[in-house]
């Protein structure tokens, strides 16, 4: 397996009534099989070919639109808001 440190997204946002500040961090990953546990029963996971993130309900929007564009392994910082 590979794994890839792609970029940093820098995000803001209000829900009910509160204000967010997080830094979330993106990897690209290559597993060497498709079959991954975990034993955190509240996690869900599913497969999605690369081509077809734009169309997904991927949050933030920010991040999926990027995700969707030719070059973005070339992004860094992202500010999503």
């Amino acid at each position: 397996k590979t794994i890839t440190y792609r970029f940093v997204a820098n995000n803001r946002f209000e829900q009910q009534g509160y204000q967010f500040h997080l830094l979330e961090h993106y990897f690209e990953v290559n597993p060497l099989d498709l079959h991954v546990h975990t034993d955190e029963a509240h996690i869900d996971h599913e497969w999605f070919a690369m081509s077809d993130i734009g169309s997904l309900d991927v949050r933030p929007f920010g991040v999926r639109d990027i995700l969707a564009l030719p070059g973005w392994r070339n992004i860094r910082v992202l500010e999503v808001s």
